[in-house]
């Protein structure tokens, strides 16, 4: 038992410490040298034993990962047990093919050019799906599994085209910084943006599909050109201002990407946003998104999109009103991994008042609400099997064909 004024005499001929005070005591040992001396020595076996075990960081790197799998396996049984999903469900018997030939086209759009891949021929289409991503993705993200879906099942054909816009600067490959030009863009110029590349595709009327931002910048459009739109099928789309829920998720993807430069956390962040843990545990897309975007440039052309989705306006009942006359199916998801200790309902509590806005208030005779459990918002990705059968349904039943 150490006493005031002990003398503690260091090993190896390292000199002495006085125990005078605590406070003097540890000064020092953290600051004299024969305590330097010490702490050196008693630091060097763990430090070799860490090189052995982890002798580059490409071990380190693994060794993290599968501790992160461990730690979202957990949460997948969890989430197994909840919904009771723990026996896989049959591989669906779909009939792989090539997709239609495609082609990428450069609009010009203000303040900034808009990117479009165009599947099938726009010339001969009777039936044209245009998609719109949400924030920090492109449609190769958001729409991939749902279009190699459709078209295994048969639904896409000679007469059916697909147009992918992609927001400013989120196109894969992009080698401009957007940033500058597309600050202060709200979804609402972007919707009028949309407008511009309706209008040079000579597109006369299409049906809809939006996820997120995307789906509000349809809703948009669509109230301001009903005429020229068949129909909306839409996922999680948001009619209300953010919640604080919804804005503080968005705001710490924009606090890591911004002022402290951690894109890396903030990527992983932006994908816990997007999927499921289900999904980040267990599937390959979520791992692919956060390398794919680590590039200083793939991410900063990502940030005015969340901005100005961070900062939109709620839609007002004009717009509602208008809407009256566009059938429109709703599929919402919740189970998102998002935030630490932050309930993330919003995307179902959004859909839930657009649906409500548009039956109470608007009398819209053509409105449906599908909830999709067990799914992250990404649910075109995660549950796109599930969402084909009710996305075929709908367009049908507007009078439209799919597959011939």
């Amino acid at each position: 038992m150490l006493a005031l004024g002990d003398v503690i005499v260091l090993p190896f001929g390292l000199g002495s410490v006085r125990f005078d005070t605590l406070g003097g005591f540890l000064g020092d040992l953290f600051f004299s040298s024969s305590g330097a001396a010490l702490l050196t020595f008693l630091m060097l076996p763990p430090l070799l034993l860490w090189r052995c075990f982890f002798d580059d960081g490409e071990a380190f790197d693994e060794y993290m990962e599968k501790m992160r799998e461990d730690e979202l396996q957990k949460k997948w049984d969890a989430h197994n047990k909840k919904w009771g999903t723990t026996t896989p469900a049959p591989a669906a018997a779909l009939v792989h093919s090539p997709l239609p030939s495609s082609e990428v086209r450069l609009l010009n759009t203000s303040p900034i050019k808009t990117q479009v891949t165009i599947l099938g021929d726009l010339r001969t289409a009777t039936t044209v799906l245009l998609t719109y991503h949400d924030v920090g993705m492109n449609h190769r993200w958001c729409f991939s599994r749902l279009i190699h879906g459709m078209n295994s099942a048969g639904m896409l054909g000679p007469t059916v085209a697909v147009v992918h816009v992609d927001a400013p600067g989120h196109e894969d490959g992009a080698a401009t910084a957007v940033g500058p030009s597309m600050s202060g863009v709200s979804i609402e110029s972007l919707a009028q943006q949309l407008h511009a590349v309706v209008q040079q595709l000579d597109l006369k009327r299409f049906l809809g599909l939006g996820i997120g931002a995307g789906a509000n910048v349809l809703l948009r459009f669509a109230s301001d050109h009903p005429s020229q739109v068949h129909g909306l099928a839409l996922m999680n789309p948001a009619v209300l201002e953010p919640t604080r829920c919804e804005s503080l998720s968005l705001g710490k993807v924009l606090l890591y990407s911004g002022a402290l430069k951690m894109r890396e956390a903030a990527v992983w962040e932006m994908a816990k946003i997007h999927f499921s843990s289900r999904a980040l545990a267990c599937t390959a897309l979520p791992r692919a998104y956060a390398k794919y975007y680590r590039q200083p440039l793939e991410w900063d052309n990502k940030k005015w999109y969340l901005e100005a989705y961070r900062s939109r306006d709620a839609l007002g009942a004009a717009r509602l009103k208008a809407l009256k006359h566009v059938p429109i199916v709703c599929f919402s998801a919740w189970e998102s991994a998002g935030l630490m200790f932050v309930p993330n309902r919003y995307p179902e509590e959004d859909t839930d008042a657009l649906v409500n806005k548009l039956v109470l208030e608007a009398s819209h005779p053509n409105v449906s609400h599908i909830r999709v459990r067990g799914c992250g918002a990404q649910l075109a990705e995660e549950r796109a099997e599930e969402i084909l059968g009710a996305i075929q349904l709908f367009v049908t039943g507007i009078g439209l064909e799919l597959g011939k």
